[in-house]
C-alpha cells in the first residue's frame, strides 16, 4: 500500500469526514452486505472487518448481536471507531502485511468494504481470511467492477494532497473466481450496485463467499 494511500486515510480530516463522505456517495455496501449474510449469521457469532475504519461497515453486524473484530492502518480512524463502540477490539495493522494479527479458526465470518480500490492484489486478503475463519464462515467484501477490456488502474487526483494522485484498482469476474480457486473459498452470492468515488459513478460488486467444511481437518 503506497504512502500517499496511507497518508490520506491517516489525516484527522479525513477521518473525521469520512462517514459523511459515504452518505454523500450513496455508499450502500453496509447495508448491502448485511441483507446478503443476514440469514446466515447468528447473536454471538464472531465478525472479522479487514479495514474496519470507523465501523461504518460493521455497525448493522454489532447491532445484530454479533462480536465485531477490526484492523485498520489509520489510527485516527481507529480512534472514532473506539468512541462509537461498534467494535470489541481493534488492531492497528496494514492489511498488505502478513501475517494478521488473528489466531487461525478464530473467526466465525468476515467482511472488507470500501477496501480493495487501494489494494494492487487481494491474494493476501483471501489467504488470510482463509486461515482465519472457522470452516463454513462467510466472507463478504467490496470490489469496483472491471470489464475484461477495460484497464485495471484508474488514476484519480487527491483532494486531500492537491497535485497529486492515487492509482485505484478494479477487479473482474475472472480476476476473482480465479482467486477463490487459488485460496479455497466457494462462491456463494454477488451483487451490483452503483455508487459514486471522486466525483463519478462507479459500478461495484459485493461477494458473498465462504469456506468450505471439507477444508477442516
Amino acid at each position: 500500500m503506497n504512502n500517499l494511500v496511507k497518508d490520506t486515510f491517516s489525516s484527522k480530516k479525513h477521518s473525521e469526514n469520512y462517514d459523511q463522505k459515504t452518505r454523500n456517495a450513496n455508499w450502500l455496501a453496509p447495508e448491502i452486505a448485511f441483507g446478503m449474510a443476514f440469514s446466515s449469521v447468528e447473536k454471538g457469532d464472531s465478525l472479522l472487518d479487514l479495514g474496519i475504519g470507523t465501523g461504518l461497515s460493521s455497525a448493522l453486524f454489532h447491532r445484530a448481536g454479533l462480536s465485531v473484530y477490526g484492523m485498520d492502518f489509520s489510527e485516527e480512524m481507529l480512534k472514532l471507531c473506539r468512541q462509537k463502540g461498534t467494535a470489541r477490539k481493534v488492531i492497528t495493522h496494514d492489511l498488505m502485511e502478513e501475517p494478521y494479527p488473528f489466531p487461525t479458526d478464530s473467526m466465525d465470518h468476515g467482511i472488507c468494504l470500501g477496501v480493495s480500490h487501494i489494494l494492487p492484489d487481494l491474494s493476501l486478503i483471501m489467504g488470510e481470511m482463509f486461515r482465519i475463519l472457522r470452516p463454513g464462515g462467510l466472507f463478504v467484501f467490496s470490489v469496483i467492477h472491471r470489464e475484461r477490456d477495460e484497464e485495471k488502474t484508474v488514476p484519480l487526483s487527491s483532494k486531500e494532497l492537491p497535485g497529486k494522485s492515487f492509482t485505484f484498482y478494479r477487479y473482474s469476474r475472472e480476476e476473482i473466481e480465479e482467486d477463490l480457486k487459488k485460496s479455497g473459498f466457494t462462491l456463494v452470492s454477488r451483487l451490483n450496485f452503483l455508487s459514486l468515488l471522486a466525483g463519478k459513478e462507479r459500478l461495484f460488486t459485493i461477494y458473498m463467499i465462504r469456506r468450505g467444511w471439507e477444508d477442516y481437518s
